[in-house]
């Protein structure tokens, strides 16, 4: 895992999954091959502002923090969901329960988004962070764009236990 200090927050982003952004820009924009890991860190950064401005817009309060789980995903019937990651040699790294990661992070930032894919809709719980993470399936930049517009996506925002509010699409 790579940690990129952003100014809404910490991204945890596998080492596969920056390798595989970056392989698509340099493939598209030879000449900025040498930095095409930095800027697609950077295309993840501004996923990060928008989602906290999506909390707000469902009416839960400004939440001014937020951490995020880059990777790639899968997830059971029996409710487990994990995250992979490869280190910078290629070897694969074991798979980590994503709700390990929550319980790590959950109260030290306002939102916690889990962009790994979800395949068998696995719940997820928080005691004092808002949570952002598919309800099933694949997870992409898309379905961020769509939440913003109102439009069917995929993505939970689920706020903490003892919210009112309760689950919230």
């Amino acid at each position: 895992m790579k940690e990129i200090e952003t100014k809404s927050g910490v991204i945890d982003v596998s080492v596969d999954v920056l390798r595989q952004y970056a392989a698509q820009i340099s493939k598209q924009f030879p000449a900025q091959a040498p930095e095409s890991e930095e800027i697609a860190a950077d295309f993840i950064k501004f996923d990060l502002e928008d989602v906290l401005r999506l909390v707000e817009s469902k009416g839960f309060p400004h939440l001014n923090n937020i951490r995020a789980l880059v990777a790639h995903g899968k997830s059971d019937k029996a409710g487990n969901y994990w995250y992979t990651d490869r280190t910078a040699s290629n070897e694969t790294v074991p798979l980590a329960q994503v709700q390990q990661w929550v319980d790590r992070h959950d109260g030290r930032y306002g939102v916690l988004l889990i962009y790994s894919c979800n395949t068998s809709g696995a719940q997820l719980s928080s005691r004092a962070s808002f949570l952002v993470y598919p309800s099933e399936g694949i997870f992409t930049s898309e379905d961020i764009k769509r939440a913003r517009y109102d439009r069917e996506s995929n993505l939970l925002f689920q706020p903490p236990q003892g919210v009112r509010q309760g689950l919230v699409r």
